[in-house]
């Protein structure tokens, strides 16, 4: 009985891959496209034929160059360098149009069963070849999927970093108000990581903008609890060491007693109980008067 090295068995075995996809690369490549055309994941509204077929075709032309080296087991390696670069580009973009994840890793299974399919026909009167081969490829096919699939979360999870910074910048629109004032309506729910984001766009605005005065309106926050009024008093504190006054408008009747029985200080904060009220107050701070139907002017 002769027995053969590993190393042996696998060039042996790359060797038949490539000299078998190379004599029906055209045919390899249709199929696989009909297979992903006809997938039930399919998503038309998502990536066109065209698209698809591009895609396709480039990656068995890279994946043939790959095994070409004898090398399938590796992914990592050198030779799987272009493989592994174009399957993170398909799959985070995959991940920004809106696949789902099962979606995204029909694109190489789909080859997988293709191979398979093919293989089964061209090794029918040699079964120990076949196994062997099946073996290598799936083992190969199944690594390239966790690329993809470990990409697709990637992309993903940038997308929804992405959406998560949009909807804080959304959320905290400072408005450059008037001379030296900015004006920063609060709505919704306050928790400490939203503060710390209010926080820290304010103090890049009054950089920025060289501000004297921020006028924070808080009529349309859900919950005035002590826990959001100590977050107001952080952020006031921090706006006043960079030189720059803080105004708190918006302090409803039902608001001022919520805070006076939960025992919340607010000592040593400009507050007022209309935004019309507060804007007079930053006017009268900077030297400005405002006189009905006309321009503000300098007293």
């Amino acid at each position: 009985m002769v027995v053969q090295k590993k190393e042996t068995l696998l060039e042996e075995a790359a060797g038949n891959v490539v000299e078998f996809l190379k004599k029906n690369e055209s045919e390899i490549l249709n199929t696989w496209i009909a297979n992903q055309l006809k997938s039930v994941t399919r998503r038309p509204d998502l990536i066109s034929k065209e698209e698809l077929e591009a895609q396709s075709t480039k990656f068995l032309e890279n994946f043939m160059k790959a095994i070409s080296m004898g090398n399938l087991e590796d992914t990592a390696a050198k030779e799987f360098e272009p493989i592994n670069t174009l399957l993170a580009e398909i799959s985070k973009d995959y991940a920004v149009r809106g696949f789902t994840p099962s979606e995204a890793a029909i694109y190489i299974f789909s080859l997988k069963e293709t191979l398979m399919e093919f293989f089964q026909k061209e090794y029918t009167s040699d079964p120990e070849s076949f196994i062997r081969i099946v073996i290598h490829i799936s083992r190969l096919l199944d690594k390239l999927g966790l690329v993809t699939f470990e990409n697709f979360l990637e992309g993903r999870e940038g997308k929804l970093k992405e959406y998560a910074k949009l909807m804080s910048e959304v959320s905290t629109p400072i408005l450059f108000l008037w001379k030296e004032i900015l004006f920063l309506p609060i709505v919704g729910v306050v928790d400490s990581k939203r503060a710390q984001t209010i926080m820290e766009t304010i103090l890049q605005q009054i950089v920025e903008k060289s501000s004297k005065i921020i006028i924070l309106d808080i009529l349309g926050v859900r919950v005035v609890d002590s826990a959001v009024a100590n977050h107001i008093v952080k952020i006031t504190r921090a706006t006043r060491l960079m030189g720059c006054e803080s105004i708190i408008t918006g302090i409803s009747s039902s608001i001022a007693q919520t805070l006076v029985n939960l025992g919340v200080d607010l000592g040593g904060l400009i507050t007022k109980s209309t935004l019309i009220g507060g804007l007079e107050y930053a006017f009268d701070m900077l030297g400005y008067r405002m006189i009905q139907d006309s321009p503000v002017t300098k007293k």
